[in-house]
């Protein structure tokens, strides 16, 4: 039988005192890096986000998933450039779906699992197509691309390079 996730975010994230300490740190650095970077052309910043979410997604019980998001961003006039890396600590039921090798058939099982580490990195690059500045309106197109660097063994990641198309 192999193991395949069902839902990937189907789980608890809870983020350490370290990483909020880290990333004061770290945006305080980037601050002073993004005062340097003004008097130029663009406009390199850093941040971290922190993201709850809990909710029974379909079981008798809640999950709960905590996300501390680092990204680092670089911006000029017309376009920009950002990595967000996620940091996820997931707690509360999951599903995984087993499939019997030999018939092809597959079962659905619920499990208690708890897990943290490193999520996917998502790569942007975006490009402003239109601007009224009068309204402070604006068209970007953008290019996202999800790298699977996390840690798949522990269900936080998919193993799968995805692409985004798309305009906000």
């Amino acid at each position: 039988m192999s193991l395949i996730p069902f839902n990937p975010f189907v789980s608890k994230l809870r983020s350490t005192s370290v990483l909020l300490a880290a990333s004061v740190a770290l945006m305080g650095t980037a601050s002073a890096n993004s005062i340097d970077q003004n008097a130029s052309k663009g406009l390199l910043s850093l941040s971290a986000a922190q993201l709850f979410s809990q909710g029974d997604y379909g079981f008798d019980r809640d999950t709960d998933m905590h996300a501390t998001v680092f990204r680092l961003a670089y911006r000029e006039r017309l376009w920009g450039a950002s990595l967000s890396i996620p940091f996820l600590d997931i707690t509360g039921p999951a599903a995984v779906i087993f499939e019997d090798e030999e018939t092809g058939e597959e079962f659905v099982e619920e499990i208690e699992e708890n897990r943290s580490g490193f999520g996917d990195a998502v790569a942007s690059i975006d490009y402003k197509i239109w601007n009224h500045r009068r309204r402070g309106q604006q068209l970007r197109s953008v290019l996202a691309i999800k790298l699977p660097t996390g840690e798949e063994e522990k269900r936080l990641s998919t193993g799968e390079t995805d692409y985004s198309i798309f305009c906000n």
